[in-house]
């Protein structure tokens, strides 16, 4: 249905661009059936702008592990190859790297991409909502800061907001993010890690 209404924007006009965070699953756990794999594969990253995959997803999408920033890169020019001309790895976790997560941004025009890689401290919690807020975060700072050369700046502005939230939410003591308690943090995020 997504893609039908896609498909119809776009002939009506040309210019829409579809922001996709693929939502197939996290931590090596699916949350759809394994036969939606392909169709996301070859059929919904073609015809995104922005895709924003989390590390499995990115696994996931391309057919490869990502065990070190220079597979997460390589992993950000092979979605390029299908389509997308932004890719937002929104968190991969690498082996050795317990303390730390890596989100990694890439921007493709024309032949050339440019990659921009932000590390944030691991915290020890589960939390609920991380990967909504991170693509709407994406998505609105993005909107604001719409220049190519922007996305890091983007992309520590998402993470600082992201920060904070987690620091409130874990200071409440609870799981479910606490956006409402946040709210001057995902205005204007104070930026610490770059």
């Amino acid at each position: 249905a997504v893609l039908d209404v896609l498909r119809r924007l776009r002939a009506a006009s040309p210019e829409v661009a579809y922001f996709c965070d693929p939502v197939m699953g996290d931590g090596g756990k699916l949350y759809v059936p394994a036969e939606l794999l392909a169709i996301y594969r070859d059929q919904v990253v073609p015809l995104a702008a922005v895709l924003t995959p989390n590390g499995y997803e990115a696994e996931l999408l391309t057919g490869r592990s990502i065990l070190s920033e220079a597979e997460a890169r390589s992993a950000c020019e092979a979605l390029h190859e299908r389509g997308p001309h932004t890719v937002v790895i929104t968190s991969i976790a690498l082996p050795g790297r317990d303390d730390e997560l890596l989100m990694l941004a890439s921007r493709r025009d024309g032949a050339a991409s440019r990659q921009w890689a932000l590390r944030l401290p691991r915290l020890r919690q589960d939390f609920t909502g991380t990967g909504d807020l991170t693509a709407a975060l994406l998505l609105a700072w993005m909107q604001r800061l719409p220049r190519a050369e922007q996305l890091g700046e983007v992309l520590e502005r998402v993470g600082a907001s992201l920060q904070a939230v987690l620091a409130h939410t874990q200071a409440a003591g609870r799981s479910e993010i606490c956006l409402i308690q946040s709210q001057a943090e995902l205005r204007e995020p104070v930026v610490s890690h770059r």
